[in-house]
């Protein structure tokens, strides 16, 4: 594992990984939304950092 963060940081990520990892945590968030356990995660994680649901939808967006 740690040769493959010192490449990351060293090469940085091809267009494809990045894509790839977007659309991965996409699908993540979907999931996540579509049942109660989900939601009360990301809200339990937003208020116990003392932010709201708006910032996540807002980035969600983006």
């Amino acid at each position: 594992m740690y040769q493959e963060i010192d490449i990351a940081i060293a090469k940085g990520f091809t267009a494809d990984e990045l894509q790839k990892t977007k659309a991965g945590y996409a699908e993540q968030s979907r999931t996540s939304l579509g049942n109660n356990a989900g939601i009360a995660s990301i809200r339990h994680s937003f208020l116990m950092n003392n932010r709201n649901l708006i910032e996540f939808f807002q980035f969600d967006k983006k």
